[in-house]
């Protein structure tokens, strides 16, 4: 952590923040099926239409340059 010099006994945490850049559905080959970036990321709105029961994987692209992919089962 980090310590405050003007204050006695305070520590403050040095965690990072993380801003998503984009996020992008997958099948299971990893061909895109959905894409979204801009205001629709901001606004954590991911719409998907007639999406079938089946495994997906979310990919979700940081202005970090990291990348997250997680299994989703959608019944």
């Amino acid at each position: 952590g980090i310590r405050d010099r003007d204050v006695t006994g305070v520590q403050t945490c040095a965690l990072p923040i993380y801003y998503i850049s984009s996020v992008a559905l997958l099948d299971v080959h990893g061909k895109q099926m959905y894409f979204w970036s801009g205001s629709a990321v901001q606004d954590h709105v991911f719409p998907l239409s007639n999406q079938k029961a089946g495994i997906y994987f979310v990919k979700v692209v940081f202005t970090t340059g990291e990348i997250s992919t997680q299994k989703v089962i959608r019944n």
